[in-house]
């Protein structure tokens, strides 16, 4: 937040508005990598399946290329949101940590503008499917 108020109102040309997208994209490639090293490994203890849910989600929402799919991407990751979390006798608190962590970025990326989608904004399309709402 503090660095979008840097760029409002400069110029694309700009050079804060240069280094702003430079990171931004930095930012989104290392996402976007973690996600698909976290998809593309194997679940070797209990404590490895919500990270690699969470991968999923995130996987699902930054692979959606239109508002149809942005609008159904967001609604699974709305559902499963409540399933981050660790079960078992064996939570540590790291565990706990971890989850907390994965659904505020989760929540996070979900307050993104691109997912903030308007059920009006897509009124006489029959390829969006329901989607439940934020309370």
């Amino acid at each position: 937040m503090k660095t979008e108020s840097a760029i409002e109102g400069k110029a694309v040309f700009d050079p804060a508005f240069a280094a702003w997208l430079h990171d931004a994209e930095a930012a989104g490639d290392t996402l976007s990598d973690t996600v698909r090293e976290m998809i593309a490994l194997t679940a070797t203890h209990p404590s490895d399946e919500m990270p690699q849910k969470l991968a999923f989600i995130l996987d699902d929402l930054m692979g959606a290329e239109t508002m149809a799919g942005r609008y159904a991407a967001r609604g699974n990751a709305l559902r499963y949101a409540g399933e981050l979390g660790f079960r078992g006798p064996h939570r540590t608190a790291s565990d706990m940590a971890l989850a907390r962590h994965g659904r505020d970025v989760l929540s996070r990326l979900l307050q993104l503008e691109l997912y903030r989608l308007q059920p009006d904004s897509l009124q006489d399309r029959t390829d969006v499917p329901e989607q439940p709402t934020l309370n």
